[in-house]
C-alpha cells in the first residue's frame, strides 16, 4: 500500500500537477548548476585515473549500494586498482574519514562500513566527494573510482554516470 508521499510522487495526479511549477524551477537550478561547475571543475589531482559516478534519480533506495560493491568487486577482477567514495549516509561526523573494517558506524555511515567488509578496496566518506578522491587517489594511485550516490555532486569530474532504475516504481511521475 502506496504512502500519500509515495502517491504524489510516482503517480501524475491533480497534487503532483500542483507542483509542477517547483519541478520546472528545479530542472532551471540543476541546469545553472551544472553549467557552473562544468566551468570552474578541473581533472586537476585526478586527471589520470577514471570517475564513475553511480546514482539514481527517484526518491528512495534502488539499489546503488550493491550495483556499487558488484562493479568494484568486478574491476578489481580484472587487475584494477579501485577506490571508492561515498558520503556516509546518517553518520554523525563531517569531516574526511578513510573507512577500515572496524570503523564505527556512527563515523562513517552504514554502506561505507558494509562496503568496507564486503570489498578489498580503498573507502572514504566525506561530505565533500572529489575531496574525498582526492585523497584516496593520492594515497593509492588509483585506476578507478566509483562514486556512490554522486549524481547531484558536481564538483566532482567524471569520465562515466550510471543511473540505478528501480524496476517496480521506474520513474516514478517523471518530473523532478
Amino acid at each position: 500500500m502506496k504512502t500519500n508521499s509515495e502517491k504524489i510522487w510516482y503517480t501524475k495526479n491533480l497534487k503532483s500537477t500542483f507542483l509542477l511549477p517547483l519541478s520546472w524551477l528545479f530542472g532551471f537550478i540543476v541546469y545553472l548548476r551544472r553549467g557552473f561547475y562544468a566551468l570552474k571543475s578541473s581533472r586537476k589531482n585526478l586527471d589520470d585515473v577514471y570517475i564513475i559516478i553511480v546514482g539514481n534519480i527517484t526518491v528512495g533506495g534502488a539499489g546503488k549500494t550493491p550495483f556499487v560493491e558488484y562493479l568494484a568487486k568486478r574491476f578489481i577482477h580484472s587487475g584494477l586498482k579501485v577506490g571508492i567514495v561515498l558520503r556516509g549516509y546518517k553518520r554523525d561526523d563531517d569531516r574526511l574519514i578513510e573507512v577500515g573494517s572496524d570503523s564505527l558506524v556512527a563515523k562513517v555511515g552504514d554502506e561505507a562500513l558494509m562496503l568496507k567488509q564486503n570489498v578489498d578496496c580503498p573507502i572514504a566518506v566525506s561530505t565533500d566527494r572529489r575531496e574525498a578522491a582526492c585523497y584516496l587517489h593520492d594515497k593509492y594511485q588509483l585506476d578507478v573510482i566509483i562514486s556512490d550516490d554522486g549524481l547531484q555532486h558536481y564538483n566532482l569530474p567524471r569520465d562515466y554516470e550510471i543511473v540505478i532504475v528501480d524496476g517496480q516504481r521506474e520513474f516514478g511521475n517523471a518530473r523532478l
